[in-house]
């Protein structure tokens, strides 16, 4: 089935034939050509090199071994990669406030995917890093549950080996946790995300996965429970894809028994592969075969099956000849055994070859109009964005907005709106090729509810998506440099973009990376020019009540003479809208000007949210911020800051930083200070962070600032520390 992206394909390459070796067309062989660049500066690094260990805490692979030996008390960067952020709670479904309204809510979308894709430390992974090249997913309102699809080498890997893709002995570990960013990421949006365990691994005893020892318990299990508890992440997806022997497959399928029993929250996904019988059978169906691995509703194993991709079409490309081509006898297998199929069953597509025309359409089956049997099962929707750091072109803004736009448009639909997708051609056979024209799809919207945590006030966004080129505060820089950190986004805007215009108006809402509020992006709201021009730009879906105090804050960026209004609608009566009219409060700071209101609290359970532009000649208007409900108190000053060690290097000085987190604040910017400036280091969540390549004084001695931040984004006073090298 799977062939790990980019260069572990070797690594992962199985004996089987899988629809990833089957007559595909060569990937990505495009009519309509991939966006490019001319001006990119090309890859970062020659195929076949890696950068190695990256410098600070980095992630890795797990062998039996790795996993029974593990404990946080023996690795020292283990809190680096702790999720303490909770899984969000999403609102209820409510049809009226849909982009589509008539689609099916329990439709559910899970993604096997890699993180930040184009990193040069891909196989020994950062959650917090400096490379703005690579992928974030901001898209988290359709998806249901992330799976980490990765390859991480074992840490016994000498970073030579790293670093060299071609050489011998590099060792791939059997399980690994999903990246920390990622897993942050989506609990803000009320996604699970797991962790991955893949056989076959070369070298790797699987007998020794899944041992039991005299008192009945399973050492691995019992770890990677451990494991999952203390990092912070949901469960994990099992990749398990060779023949093993009769034993091992009954020895294998007590141990995850025996895991569900001692953890039933820990959301298990199994791969239509190896059969209860311990042989290798993709039956592109569920069936009598294979959904014995869900086990009974009244006593479940695996929480679902990820089919493979010949339901559609066999092992081809093109024509039909699948054995279940609308999904529909795997949807009544798992009927009769008592399951929801929307929940347990996920129909797959396969984007790593297939790009924007795969060979299994989804979307057939899902419309506005049509119901599907079951779930949408992803594998590698992010390949297109691999294939631009592949050639370089995501090393430049220009080249990063082409691929956010493809990203958009996958996610949207082809004309990049929520509310207007669905195809603009039809998809030509043999599928997989000219895999780069976005007219013909339709887009996740199409097929997929948007999904929801906002329930309470405060709403505060800056429109980060956890990876920048800088860093700005209050419209001032405050680092100049690369950054990636994937749990700093922003709760994902509901829609990405929906907006509606008044007759004669023709607006486009863009992610712009050349202005920003805060962090590293805004919006790009623009109109053409007219009687008037007026455009609303649908924001967040809500079920929540508006306290008597409560106020609203937009940062906007124009020239444009231009009335901004927040636009409220009532659940009570989905059809009206409240309008409330923002007035510019105070002077401009850093050409960024506050548009601010109080909020009426009679509306009730409040549905929707948007924003009015209506502007007296053309619109160009970069967005900021958005904060609705008011700042709040400012979380206490931190305690306890350290820099507890630090080294030096050609690039400066490498630096460990701790504190004591305080459950008043949501996150920690950490500073270096030099005289009476200060520059950025980075965000965080937790009670640590590492910091590379700080410029070191003349009189070596370091001087850090942090500050804590609310959930509304005030901060506190200052904490400061030294350290002298």
């Amino acid at each position: 089935m799977f062939i790990r992206y980019g260069t572990l394909g070797a690594a992962a390459a199985i004996a089987a034939p899988s629809m990833l070796s089957m007559g595909a067309s060569p990937a990505f062989a495009a009519d309509v050509p991939q966006p490019t660049d001319p001006n990119a500066p090309g890859p970062v690094l020659p195929d076949g090199r890696g950068g190695g260990i990256p410098a600070g805490p980095a992630s890795y692979g797990f062998w039996a071994s790795d996993i029974t030996g593990w404990s946080p008390d023996l690795d020292p960067n283990a809190k680096h990669f702790v999720c303490h952020i909770p899984r969000a709670a999403r609102i209820a479904p409510f049809a009226a406030t849909q982009a589509h309204p008539t689609l099916d809510p329990g439709t559910q979308v899970l993604t096997i995917d890699g993180d930040y894709r184009g990193s040069i430390y891909d196989e020994r992974a950062r959650a917090i890093g400096d490379e703005s090249y690579v992928y974030t997913f901001r898209y988290w309102q359709y998806l249901d549950v992330f799976s980490s699809w990765h390859g991480q080498l074992t840490p016994n890997v000498p970073a030579d080996k790293v670093a060299d893709k071609n050489a011998s002995g590099r060792t791939y570990g059997v399980l690994e946790v999903p990246n920390t960013g990622w897993t942050e990421a989506a609990h803000k949006n009320g996604a699970l995300s797991i962790g991955c365990w893949f056989w076959p691994r070369d070298g790797a005893s699987f007998s020794d996965f899944v041992k039991k020892i005299p008192d009945g318990s399973y050492p691995v299990a019992d770890k990677m429970i451990e494991i999952r508890k203390y990092f912070g992440f949901d469960g994990y997806f099992l990749n398990q894809e060779a023949t093993v022997s009769g034993t091992d497959a009954k020895a294998f399928k007590a141990m995850v028994a025996y895991l569900k029993s001692k953890d039933p929250q820990c959301y298990l996904q199994y791969y239509d592969a190896m059969l209860e019988s311990g042989s290798l059978s993709y039956q592109n169906m569920i069936n009598s075969k294979n959904v014995g691995w869900l086990g009974t509703p009244q006593k479940p194993l695996m929480d679902s099956i990820f089919m493979n991709y010949g339901w559609l079409r066999g092992w081809g490309v093109s024509g039909t000849g699948g054995p279940d081509p609308d999904l529909t006898k795997s949807a009544k297998t798992f009927m009769d055994k008592g399951f929801d199929a929307k929940k347990v069953a996920y129909g797959t597509t396969e984007f790593q070859q297939g790009g924007f025309n795969p060979s299994e359409i989804f979307g057939g089956l899902a419309t506005p109009s049509k119901n599907p049997p079951v779930s949408w099962g992803m594998f590698v929707p992010s390949e297109f964005w691999n294939r631009g750091c592949s050639d370089g072109t995501t090393r430049t803004v220009l080249g990063r907005s082409l691929f956010r736009d493809l990203e958009q448009k996958f996610w949207s639909g082809p004309k990049g709106d929520p509310a207007q997708s669905g195809r603009i051609s039809e998809p030509t056979q043999p599928y997989r090729q000219n895999t780069w024209d976005t007219n013909r799809f339709d887009g996740v919207a199409h097929s997929v509810v948007e999904k929801s945590p906002y329930s309470s006030l405060p709403i505060n966004t800056n429109f980060n998506i956890g990876v920048g080129s800088y860093f700005n505060l209050q419209g001032a820089s405050a680092a100049i440099k690369p950054w990636k950190n994937a749990g700093l986004a922003d709760p994902v805007l509901s829609w990405q973009f929906w907006s509606s215009d008044k007759a004669g108006t023709t607006s486009k809402v863009t992610l712009d990376e050349t202005a920003a509020w805060e962090g590293s992006h805004s919006l790009r709201v623009q109109s053409t020019a007219g009687n008037k021009p007026e455009t609303t730009l649908h924001l967040f879906k809500t079920d929540l009540a508006i306290a008597p105090s409560a106020t609203v804050t937009v940062m906007a960026k124009t020239a444009s003479t231009v009335a901004l209004s927040l636009i409220l609608v009532p659940k009570a009566s989905p059809t009206t809208v409240s309008p409330v009219a923002l007035s510019a409060s105070g002077p401009a700071v850093n050409g960024w000007t506050a548009y601010t209101a109080a909020l009426p609290s009679s509306l009730g359970q409040v549905a929707k949210i948007s924003l009015k532009f209506t502007a007296t000649g053309a619109l160009d208007l970069n967005l900021g911020q958005v904060r609705i409900g008011g700042s709040g108190s400012a979380p206490a000053a931190p305690k306890n800051f350290t820099a507890p060690s630090a080294s030096t290097t050609s690039q400066g000085a490498d630096v460990f930083f701790s504190w004591n987190k305080s459950s008043d604040a949501y996150a920690y910017d950490v500073f270096v200070v030099d005289g009476q400036t200060r520059s950025w280091l980075g965000r965080c969540h937790r009670d640590c962070f590492f910091a590379t390549g700080v410029a070191i004084p003349s009189n070596r001695t370091l001087n850090f600032a942090l500050e804590a931040i609310s959930k509304g984004g005030t901060r506190s006073s200052v904490t400061t520390t030294t350290f002298q090298l």
